[in-house]
């Protein structure tokens, strides 16, 4: 038997991924046997759905921490604007559009906001013009460090195929390979002289 197990498009942005994953783990918390299946947009969310959406905006964006830090950026000037919201975004690691309906939904901002900031025309461009360029986060390894070091293991005592570990890792020899470098064997030091 197997386990939870969610996948995660690795080509989306590193943002978008971490949102996914608590999502599903949302998912996960509330009701283990559940399968949702998003057939369109017009069927309305069922209620796991929208406790799962709700859990990862929770998760991320916690309302005494967002609360606390939208208090300080608007401080006595009374005032908050689309540069804010992309630090404070930038600040929890989510998108711009999660973080400004999170205050949305804790009704700081009112409802519609986002919607009017991307109608005038928001823009990645003056996203990276205010926190700059972000540096990407790399994909994460084709094979988990650990099975990596499990699979070197078990071709190094000929247990399994290169062949093999291709078939169980779905990879190509090559990146099989490229993931075993770390854990060839090195040159032995003998500690008695």
């Amino acid at each position: 038997m197997i386990g939870a197990c969610v996948l995660i498009n690795a080509s989306h942005h590193w943002k978008r991924r971490i949102q996914s994953a608590i999502h599903e783990v949302g998912h996960f918390v509330s009701d283990r046997g559940h399968a949702d299946i998003l057939e369109g947009e017009d069927v309305s969310p069922s209620i796991e759905e929208r406790f799962a959406k709700r859990f990862g905006s929770a998760f991320l964006m916690p309302a005494s921490g967002v609360r606390a830090r939208f208090d300080q950026i608007v401080g006595s000037e009374n005032r908050f604007d689309v540069r804010e919201l992309i630090l404070l975004a930038h600040q929890f690691g989510v998108s711009t559009e999660a973080m400004c309906r999170r205050l949305e939904e804790l009704t700081v901002l009112p409802h519609g906001t986002w919607d009017s900031i991307r109608d005038r025309g928001f823009a990645s461009e003056l996203e990276r013009s205010v926190v700059g360029e972000v540096s990407r986060q790399p994909k994460p390894p084709l094979i988990p460090p650990r099975l990596a070091y499990l699979a070197a293991i078990a071709l190094e005592r000929e247990l399994l195929s290169e062949g093999q570990l291709c078939d169980l890792l779905a990879v190509d020899r090559l990146e099989l390979r490229e993931a075993l470098k770390p854990f060839e064997a090195k040159e032995v030091i003998s500690l008695h002289a």
